[in-house]
């Protein structure tokens, strides 16, 4: 919530008051940035001091001039937190759901200096948000978005950052903490603690006291993952080497949760007959994603194979790489990317299709779906998977 009520007409008194004076505008809009008791909240009373920057004439300045500034206010101590936090929380949307998705589109020599433009705002952009996120309280991303569309996906672009900053790492150690938080925001606050290196065995042991009420409710819901927050629990118990009684719980009521909680930790868990069971699912086709995970995690952890080698055997003989192929990019590195299904948008599942296709261990014919159903991005500027 935020501290105080934003004011109104910001843009209005900083412009009047440096033709009163005779000030520059931006010593103006300083001086008084400081005087406030802001927030990430005061996202319209940063814009103001922007435009007030850029064009002290009228109240309005181009888009890429906008972002330009608002990057160069985000990287600079000098001004104070909650400039650089509003900005930061208003112009995610612009950068990571206008000038991203853009980067992909421009193609062509006449647009070569444009993209370059855009990859160099990206960096800057991401070393930015992270100083700001560093230090300064991060708000999370539920908080309602004015502008249609990007409340969603404010949660999907969380779900794809790495590395996250301080005050994010914060946030989701704090959900996780609350026994009120449970259901999908506890899986995410899981999953990017673990994407993170963040997430201890101590931590997770202090979860099972009343796991049942926080992970066993609020089973649907999930927009990204595809998977429940209790899954990622177990998935997590099982990779820690924590004892703990979870599958055997499911187990017993597996009737009530076969496809979406105990198909998948088979993976984890499961005899070789219950492995059995579910490979059998998943290669005569039409099984969720949740049961390609759960089958091949499954069969590498029982015959010593990679998951990308298991899901390699796997479209053998299903005699299609659909859905094996999205489990094997989401889960054959040690960070995952959780998704149920190909981000084409996002760079790093190309990067990762490369790096699929370039694995001689694999069959010639996973190597090349990988290539054909993912591309490489042009000059996305992302190296690592």
């Amino acid at each position: 919530m935020p501290v105080t009520a934003a004011p109104f007409d910001v843009y209005e008194h900083l412009t009047a008051t440096a033709a009163r004076t005779g000030q520059d505008v931006r010593a103006v809009a300083l001086a008084w940035a400081h005087a406030q008791a802001g927030d990430w909240s005061w996202y319209l009373a940063a814009s103001d001091i922007v435009v007030a920057l850029l064009n002290p004439r009228e109240p309005r300045a181009p888009l890429d001039d906008c972002l330009d500034l608002a990057v160069e206010l985000m990287a600079d101590p000098g001004w104070p937190a909650w400039v650089r936090a509003a900005l930061a929380w208003r112009h995610l949307g612009h950068i990571r759901g206008l000038y991203a998705a853009e980067l992909a589109e421009a193609s062509g020599p006449a647009n070569a200096d444009y993209r370059a433009w855009i990859r160099r705002l990206l960096t800057r952009w991401e070393e930015a948000e992270r100083s700001v996120w560093d230090s300064v309280p991060w708000p999370g991303p539920f908080v309602p978005d004015p502008v249609p569309g990007w409340q969603a996906a404010r949660l999907l672009w969380f779900e794809t950052q790495y590395p996250l900053a301080r005050q994010q790492l914060a946030w989701c150690r704090a959900r996780l903490r609350d026994p009120r938080t449970r259901g999908p925001e506890l899986g995410l606050a899981l999953r990017r603690l673990w994407d993170a290196g963040s997430l201890t065995a101590d931590e997770l042991a202090q979860l099972a006291p009343g796991w049942r009420s926080r992970f066993l409710r609020s089973l649907g819901g999930e927009t990204f993952s595809c998977l429940p927050a209790v899954v990622v629990y177990g998935m997590a118990l099982a990779e820690f080497g924590v004892p703990n009684q979870l599958f055997a719980h499911v187990r017993e009521r597996r009737d009530r949760w076969t496809d979406n909680v105990y198909a998948p930790l088979v993976g984890w868990y499961g005899s070789a007959a219950e492995v059995e069971e579910q490979w059998g699912r998943a290669v005569r086709g039409g099984a969720g994603w949740p049961v390609l995970l759960g089958a091949t995690v499954g069969r590498a952890r029982l015959d010593g194979l990679s998951l990308r080698r298991a899901c390699d055997l796997a479209a053998a003989e299903a005699g299609s790489p659909a859905g094996f192929l999205a489990v094997a990019l989401a889960h054959g590195w040690p960070r995952r990317l959780w998704a149920g299904r190909i981000e084409t948008a996002e760079p790093q599942w190309a990067v990762r299709a490369a790096q699929l296709a370039a694995d001689t261990s694999l069959s010639p014919a996973f190597r090349r779906a990988a290539t054909a159903v993912c591309p490489a991005p042009q000059g996305s500027g992302k190296t690592g998977p």
